[in-house]
């Protein structure tokens, strides 16, 4: 079982998972101790002000109903999102996540599975690979990464299976689902054995409103 996070690792792991998370996506711990689910979540109060936990959202119920195809985006506190789906030439299914924040946070992944980006002098990536043998016209099933470097060599990483379906009795409700999500920092220049790495798991969803059936640039969204 994972250990609670020392007071002196404190502060560089809430660095690690501000700026990875930003504004809304620090995940609140779910461990089973909850001496460390009140540090943890001290942590994230500290760092982000005090938000809602996802776990506390329920997910949609999926429909059959819209399609897939088109733009799509969300508003939230300090950021705002936008997800667009294709098809490509052979069929398969393609994404495209544009995110911006209000912290000067700007990501495009530009169709790639892989993109490279640098935040706040620290370099980063995401990887959003869609497993096409499990998704279709329905839902959409995709392995997701996202790392950010940090002070003292530091990596905050978030990764889990990606789950994407539309909802609402029209289909033009998407949600963005990540059940488990698993956020680890590592600390390649640790000053103690102990913060070498932490752990927490949550989960992240993200509700999404059709704005286009076609691909619009973001300039183009009515925010």
């Amino acid at each position: 079982m994972p250990c609670a996070a020392p007071r002196r690792f404190l502060p560089l792991f809430a660095a690690a998972l501000a700026l990875l998370a930003g504004a809304e996506e620090l995940p609140l711990a779910a461990q089973e101790n909850e001496g460390q689910n009140k540090r943890v979540r001290a942590i994230d109060q500290r760092a982000l002000g005090r938000l809602p936990s996802a776990r506390r959202l329920r997910v949609p119920t999926p429909t059959e109903r819209g399609r897939f195809v088109g733009t799509w985006s969300r508003i939230g506190p300090g950021e705002r999102q936008a997800v667009q789906i294709r098809r490509a030439e052979d069929g398969s299914w393609e994404l495209r996540l544009m995110w911006r924040r209000t912290d000067d946070f700007w990501l495009d992944t530009g169709w790639q599975k892989r993109k490279e980006y640098a935040y706040k002098g620290h370099d980063g990536f995401i990887e959003i690979e869609v497993d096409q043998e499990r998704s279709n016209e329905h839902e959409i099933v995709a392995r997701f990464r996202r790392e950010q470097n940090g002070e003292r060599k530091s990596v905050a990483a978030e990764s889990g299976e990606l789950v994407i379906h539309r909802s609402d009795t029209t289909g033009r409700t998407l949600s963005w689902h990540i059940d488990p999500m698993t956020t680890v920092v590592t600390v390649g220049e640790a000053l103690y054995p102990d913060e070498e790495e932490k752990k927490i798991v949550d989960r992240r969803l993200w509700i999404m409103s059709k704005v286009a059936e076609r691909m619009i640039e973001w300039d183009e969204i009515l925010w």
